[in-house]
């Protein structure tokens, strides 16, 4: 009679061990689905022959910064083929910027009730401007609009473009200037009028340059961006691109230069 009492509960121990050993299971693969969805977050993309800043931020929907930031990349350098770049996800991008923005107002908050919001205030201005000394000696002392104009090289040429789809020469540099608050007229002989005039040999990187490429006027336009080379939208085959203002075909076309943004060698974004 013993034994007959004893053995449903050796049965219902073991029934009882199979329904733990499932349930762990059923957790650990749980555990392994949540950190493969953390891996796969972020996707990792080979650079291909042709490839810009510019292409593969419009290709997987992410901002250029967010790029850049995460993998330690500079707009100064063409990317090298081959280079594996992590694609953040843009929901973890967009997740990490409110964080951010959270714990500055925080931060704001506990030194306005420290220190009063006056001088709360004029911390904040004296971290904009160490910011901003920062930035304007980042990546070889270029200045931020250069910076900008670099991320879009490789972009495409697209006659009258102004953004999304691509460039023309002057839909190119109004795109840029309108980061930095200055709205061009959409030609390029138009952009010659505006600013002031600039000698070629008092050329600062972020001034623009304008030359006369198939009629007796002003026909195109770029940015200067440092050692007598531009940036600029040049043609449907070969999009956004950097030259010498020495090279032959420029140099005989050269129509002068304007600056539209003051002090462009140390404004910055």
């Amino acid at each position: 009679m013993a034994d007959r009492i004893r053995q449903p509960a050796k049965e219902g121990s073991v029934v009882l061990k199979h329904r733990l050993h499932a349930l762990g299971v059923g957790v650990t693969i749980l555990a392994l689905m949540s950190i493969t969805a953390g891996v796969s977050a972020s996707e990792v993309y080979t650079v291909r022959k042709g490839d810009s800043l510019w292409s593969i931020s419009k290709k997987f929907g992410v901002s250029i910064d967010d790029i850049k930031r995460a993998n330690n990349v500079s707009a100064n350098k063409p990317l090298q083929i081959g280079k594996k770049l992590v694609i953040p996800d843009q929901n973890q991008s967009q997740a990490a910027k409110e964080e951010a923005a959270e714990l500055e107002a925080e931060r704001q908050k506990k030194e306005a009730e420290r220190f009063g919001s006056r001088v709360a205030k004029q911390l904040e201005e004296q971290d904009k401007a160490q910011a901003q000394a920062k930035n304007n000696t980042k990546d070889d002392g270029k200045p931020a609009v250069v910076r900008t104009a670099l991320a879009f090289r490789g972009a495409k040429y697209v006659r009258g473009g102004t953004g999304a789809r691509g460039f023309d020469c002057s839909g190119f540099t109004r795109h840029v200037f309108a980061k930095y608050g200055v709205n061009l007229p959409h030609s390029s002989k138009a952009q010659a009028s505006c600013g002031k005039h600039v000698d070629k040999k008092d050329l600062q990187p972020g001034d623009l340059v304008f030359f006369a490429t198939y009629r007796s006027s002003i026909s195109h336009v770029g940015i200067y961006i440092g050692d007598n080379k531009f940036i600029h939208a040049s043609t449907p085959r070969t999009g956004v691109i950097v030259s010498s203002l020495g090279e032959q075909y420029y140099a005989k076309r050269y129509r002068g230069a304007r600056r539209v943004l003051a002090n462009s060698s140390t404004e910055s974004k």
